[in-house]
């Protein structure tokens, strides 16, 4: 509003030469050049547009029309707004993208801006495969539009209207209308001295980029997308995969929070029988299942062994179903994972365990879009369908280890002994590539019990002083961290998944609200690339 009203006062002026004479060389002066021009990182640049954009989407229903239309045209074959294509289209009358977005921010820092992100791009996600946002649904009525940014946005902030207003969880998805600040990695660039003004420095990074082929009307050929049923990625098991003391270790212990599940499952202390427990020696914990990152992928399929996507499954005649093209678009092979597990022992010097576990890229993966192109049958040729999958549409899924290698992995073959191990376990992937085999120094801390009492068969429960487990703010009243080095076996080319620890005091079970329906929901570790549970099992 003030920029409106500043510029009806200009026009005032226009009236008089010698005022006009003064604001063209005022105007002049303002105008950034090449070499004024300030030049910012990535992120500071996404971030200060992501800012700038939230507050214009906020305030112009024209401009949120706008973008919306251009997202749906998908020009690049995704919901994408390039910048450099649409800044010098019109909005609302004669106003184009980039008078609009002027109206929230100066000359000086939008070319800026420019600058810095040559391939700057506004993306609409695609959320409609959870039935939550996506361009096709987006009510532009409505002025609550986030606005998030890709580069350097490790705590996933979003704004509206300028400012900070929620900051998703990993795994988190938005319910709400969400556009995202980034760069356009379908497209390239060829620095021009005309900047990117100069719209023929720009192409497609791949040819099976361009939209343009799928959103014109064609004679001889037709495309759609199909989007195939998801997984569920949200970690719930069966009733029928529990030991019956894991759940009846929750059930017990909702009527007193401050209690543990393996007090109960271990040593079988409860409020009701609070003072004496024997160790049970017939269970131990086990890795039942486990899924990756959204984006380890790109990280994984590095080796020439690793199972790769292929560019897309071609098919003459008829239509393949879903099922066979995701069996086809993947070469040979299968990823290899490998589970390390360690825990300390005051008794013995315990080496580390490790499990092998080959997954097929189809078992590790889902998608949430499949693009199917058919050339029309001509008196020279067959009916030909080709399917393309890109990697961005990859998702993780749960990987049931028990199907994969038959057993779930154990963690140690011993029960959670507390006289002897320490509350809390050390684990760590990597996905395997074979090369020539080392080993690599890795330091644990490892909290134990300082109490003797666990070393005779019946112990002394919560309550009593300074035996078993007293719980202070959620800790034992007498422990002690010991540092520990061990080494894991290891080959020059792994990448390394990440590492995290299993403590003893941690949950199992933290909901059974669905449990006739989903099943019962569990406590997850991460390691930053991939998630798993843990289960205590009883001995086969």
């Amino acid at each position: 509003m003030k920029k409106t009203i500043m510029g009806v006062l200009c026009a005032a002026f226009l009236f008089s030469c010698s005022n006009e004479m003064e604001e063209m060389n005022q105007n002049e002066a303002a105008v950034p050049t090449v070499e004024n021009i300030q030049k910012l990182d990535a992120a500071t640049a996404q971030q200060t547009f992501a800012v700038i954009l939230s507050k214009a989407v906020y305030g112009s229903q024209e401009l949120r029309n706008f973008i919306r239309t251009e997202a749906l045209k998908q020009f690049d074959r995704d919901y994408d707004v390039f910048y450099p294509f649409v800044k010098d289209t019109k909005v609302c009358g004669e106003r184009t993208f980039r008078d609009v977005i002027l109206d929230y921010t100066d000359e000086r820092t939008l070319a800026s801006i420019e600058a810095s992100l040559p391939r700057l791009n506004i993306l609409v996600p695609d959320l409609s495969f959870v039935d939550a946002f996506c361009a096709d649904n987006w009510d532009t009525s409505s002025n609550e539009v986030a606005v998030s940014y890709a580069t350097g946005n490790d705590e996933h902030v979003l704004y509206a209207n300028g400012e900070v207003t929620a900051k998703l969880e990993v795994g988190e998805l938005p319910a709400f209308p969400l556009l995202v600040v980034k760069e356009n990695e379908r497209m390239s660039y060829r620095p021009s001295t005309r900047g990117i003004s100069d719209l023929s420095a720009y192409d497609f990074a791949d040819p099976v980029f361009n939209g343009s082929a799928y959103n014109k009307p064609q004679t001889r050929a037709t495309d759609w997308d199909l989007y195939p049923e998801q997984e569920s990625t949200e970690p719930y098991v069966p009733v029928s995969v529990l030991d019956a003391s894991v759940i009846e270790a929750y059930n017990e212990n909702k009527k007193n929070p401050s209690s543990l599940d393996r007090d109960y499952i271990y040593y079988g202390l409860s409020s009701s029988h609070p003072t004496y427990g024997t160790l049970n020696t017939n269970i131990n914990e086990a890795i039942y299942k486990f899924k990756l990152s959204n984006s380890v992928y790109y990280s994984i399929a590095d080796a020439d062994t690793d199972p790769k996507l292929k560019s897309d499954v071609e098919n003459k005649v008829s239509e393949l179903p879903l099922e066979q093209v995701w069996q086809k678009i993947w070469t040979d092979g299968a990823f290899e994972f490998n589970f390390y597990s360690y825990i300390y022992s005051k008794s013995d010097k315990t080496k580390p365990s490790f499990k092998k576990v080959p997954v097929k890229a189809q078992d590790l993966f889902q998608y949430d879009k499949v693009h199917v192109h058919r050339r029309h049958k001509t008196a020279f040729r067959h009916t030909n369908y080709t399917y393309v999958i890109e990697a961005a549409s990859l998702k993780p899924k749960w990987v049931n280890i028990k199907d994969q290698i038959g057993s779930n992995i154990d963690i140690f073959t011993t029960q959670w002994d507390l006289s002897d191990l320490s509350l809390n376990i050390y684990v760590n992937v990597k996905e395997v590539d074979p090369s020539l085999i080392t080993e690599e120094k890795h330091t644990g801390e490892f909290t134990q019990t300082v109490s003797t009492d666990f070393a005779t068969e019946k112990i002394a429960s919560t309550k009593a002083a300074n035996n078993f487990l007293m719980k202070v703010s959620g800790g034992f009243s007498s422990t002690h961290t010991t540092t520990d080095e061990f080494s894991l076996t290891k080959t020059e080319e792994d990448d390394d998944l990440g590492d995290a620890y299993i403590n003893y005091t941690d949950p199992i079970i933290l909901d059974d609200s669905e449990k006739d329906t989903k099943g019962y929901k569990i406590y997850t570790y991460s390691t930053g690339s991939v998630e798993f549970m843990v289960l205590p099992v009883a001995k086969r």
